[in-house]
């Protein structure tokens, strides 16, 4: 009997192994495969999530390094014109300081525009930078009173033949290169104002002489004209472009003026602009001496297509120490005027600063 079975234990255990195999196959292989699957799945909703955050953040970083590029090209654009509007003002105090070639422009100033060469195009095309010259009537009148001496004189005429103060030898110049525009314009005043401190009863202007020694305006009466009164209005003088006035003249009614802390004028220009120029007898050199410049410095390309432009004042003070009128543009330097240093009390007209910006302008 064991001799008989032992064939079908032989025959039977390969065919349970074989059942037990395909019954392995049949339950494991599926649920290996889902699992699989299921991280698949996973990897690419993690890939998409992942995709998707570097695309939101891309998104927001071309905004940010857009406005970035625009701001430093603002940035170097303000620069350049400032820079440019610097250049303006080195260009009127060389043209004043020195004749072009040839002795062409006779220590003048041009106003207008001064293209800038480029690579980029020819100069004088629309999208140059450039710097503009430009301003009022008064900036141009260079009133320089350290020249001024006194003397004691007949004024003359109503005023008889007592003796007067007489504050002389004060220069008045145009310093642009012509009357008219586009680059130039009208160098003409019809009202002066005088005052002077300490101020005093009984004192006061009788007689006004400019470019020469003939009265162009007397007090009617020889009434003196008291400090601070308000502008007297004379015959019109103009005073023609790269001209110097040499000979001025102020007529008081009193001999006591030398002793005074200072005497301003003021000329009303026809542009409605005014030009203040103080005498100081102690020392000279505080004495007005100055005109003014502004310059616009504009930017007309970049990387944007938007114009920058920035403005400078400067007052340019000649303070040669002789009291030679011709040679007042040998020294000078931009400096701020004394009128404050002088009288701090004093209006803001008569505040005149030296290098400032006053505006500019940006996209």
């Amino acid at each position: 009997m064991a001799h008989e079975l032992t064939p079908t234990v032989r025959q039977t255990v390969p065919s349970s192994n074989r059942a037990l195999t395909e019954s392995v196959k049949f339950v494991t292989a599926p649920s290996v495969r889902r699992r699989f699957h299921s991280a698949e799945g996973f990897l690419l909703i993690g890939l998409i999530l992942l995709l998707s955050a570097v695309m939101l953040a891309f998104g927001g970083l071309v905004p940010f390094l857009g406005e970035q590029l625009r701001t430093t090209s603002l940035r170097q654009n303000q620069t350049k014109a400032l820079y440019l509007a610097q250049s303006g003002i080195m260009q009127a105090i060389y043209d004043f300081r020195f004749d072009g070639p040839g002795g062409i422009d006779d220590n003048d100033i041009r106003l207008g525009e001064y293209a800038v060469p480029s690579d980029l195009g020819a100069p004088g095309t629309a999208d140059d930078d450039v710097f503009i010259l430009g301003g009022e009537a008064a900036d141009f009148l260079l009133a320089a009173m350290i020249p001024a001496t006194f003397s004691t004189n007949s004024a003359g005429g109503a005023c008889g033949g007592s003796q007067r103060h007489r504050l002389q030898n004060w220069a008045l110049r145009n310093v642009l290169q012509t009357n008219t525009l586009p680059t130039g314009m009208l160098m003409r005043f019809s009202q002066v104002a005088v005052s002077w401190e300490p101020a005093l009863p009984g004192e006061g202007l009788i007689r006004l002489d400019f470019n020469g020694t003939g009265a162009d305006w007397i007090s009617p009466g020889c009434a003196p004209v008291p400090s601070g009164s308000p502008p007297i209005s004379i015959p019109a003088q103009t005073i023609p472009s790269s001209t110097i006035w040499g000979q001025n003249r102020m007529w008081f009614a009193t001999t006591n003026m030398g002793s005074k802390d200072w005497i301003e004028i003021a000329f009303f220009m026809s542009d409605g602009s005014i030009r203040r120029a103080r005498y100081v007898p102690d020392p000279r050199t505080a004495s007005s001496a100055s005109f003014t410049i502004k310059a616009v410095g504009e930017v007309r390309r970049g990387a944007f297509p938007f114009t920058t432009w920035r403005r400078l004042q400067a007052e340019y003070r000649l303070n040669d120490n002789d009291t030679n009128v011709n040679n007042l543009q040998e020294i000078g330097n931009i400096t701020t005027d004394t009128a404050l240093q002088l009288n701090p009390a004093a209006p803001a007209a008569n505040q005149r600063p030296g290098l400032q910006e006053l505006s500019q302008r940006q996209p």
